[in-house]
């Protein structure tokens, strides 16, 4: 009798122990992917955009955009995940370091008349790239 209740037990514990690996694995599936580099260039085109918009600033953008440049680099050269791995995502990659090249270099030439016109510019690339991620097509302010 105990080897029958000793067998039970331990087949209960194997039983339980693959739920939670079922469960898990259900857990991991549901996690979204993440798009490595996205969120550190977002937070970095915030700093630089948002008091431009809010009230033609462009101090920050000036401060920022090397590291703007830098943030990009390093988000083109993460794998694209495979919900956004197609030509025209390439494409946009490319446009948006383009435009921070362009807003980095207005700024170290001091073209302030310039820098906010490229800012835009670089800000409305990456929305439609986070339109892409988030597959949305309406447009962000």
């Amino acid at each position: 009798m105990k080897h029958i209740s000793l067998l039970f037990v331990v087949a209960i514990m194997f039983w339980s122990c693959g739920q939670q690996s079922s469960n898990d694995s259900q857990a991991e599936q549901a996690q979204p992917e993440e798009w490595m580099g996205m969120d550190e260039f977002h937070m970095v085109m915030a700093e630089s955009f948002h008091p431009y918009r809010d009230s033609a600033n462009i101090e920050p953008a000036k401060q920022y955009a090397k590291e703007m440049l830098v943030a990009v680099e390093a988000w083109s050269n993460n794998p694209l995940p495979e919900k956004v791995d197609n030509d025209e995502v390439r494409q946009l990659m490319a446009d948006l370091t383009r435009q921070c090249q362009q807003l980095l270099d207005a700024t170290n030439l001091d073209l302030t008349d310039s820098i906010g016109s490229k800012l835009t510019a670089a800000h409305d690339v990456f929305h439609h790239l986070q339109e892409k991620w988030y597959q949305k097509e309406e447009h962000h302010q």
